[in-house]
């Protein structure tokens, strides 16, 4: 079974995101270009059905969403397309380091220090939330192969944090499904500023 069909349901109420009706402007000329919608979507379960704790964490919801972007083209229009977007999502983040604003996806490390949560304004560029998060992702996919990795994230959605969920949430749920110590991983990739991905 696909990952993104089944048993998935959002947990939360119901939400909505409202669009331009010229939204659908760029799909009707080319119906491959469905990436806002899609993104969209995949906020009923990254944001909606399960989420952030604070905007510490905001990757979370932002980095999944663009990631499932790729996944859903991939599915939907074929390899070249999910390819595609992941060279989108490495210019940008390329271009954020070569503009020297690199930061942690993530700023509620665990042993870290304790600091009061990011406000919107301290937010890390999109270019590291949506498509570094989105690198972290695809990486974590490929190493721990598919039935692993979907399975890890089935257990992030269902998890008991819905409403306040932390990094350490997904690493916890993916190192269950996948028998892996992840924390090297997340220290490297998800709590320090790292570019090449």
């Amino acid at each position: 079974m696909h990952p993104l069909r089944g048993r998935w349901r959002p947990a939360a109420a119901p939400q909505a995101s409202l669009l331009a009706a010229s939204t659908l402007d760029d799909v009707v000329r080319t119906p491959s270009e469905d990436w806002l919608l899609a993104h969209e979507f995949a906020h009923q379960w990254f944001a909606w059905a399960v989420q952030c704790a604070d905007f510490s964490d905001f990757w979370l919801n932002e980095g999944f969403a663009t990631f499932l972007v790729g996944v859903l083209k991939e599915e939907r229009w074929g390899s070249a397309a999910y390819q595609a977007e992941l060279a989108l999502w490495r210019e940008r983040s390329r271009r954020v380091h070569s503009a020297g604003k690199d930061a942690p996806l993530s700023h509620s490390r665990p042993g870290g220090s304790l600091r009061p949560p990011l406000q919107e304004a301290e937010l890390q560029p999109r270019g590291v939330t949506y498509s570094r998060g989105a690198l972290v992702l695809h990486r974590l996919r490929a190493e721990l192969g598919e039935a692993a990795f979907w399975a890890g994230v089935r257990r992030y959605v269902a998890g008991p944090h819905r409403h306040a969920a932390r990094t350490e949430d997904l690493r916890n749920a993916l190192e269950a499904a996948s028998g892996r110590d992840l924390n090297p991983f997340f220290m490297r990739w998800v709590y320090s500023a790292a570019p090449d991905l």
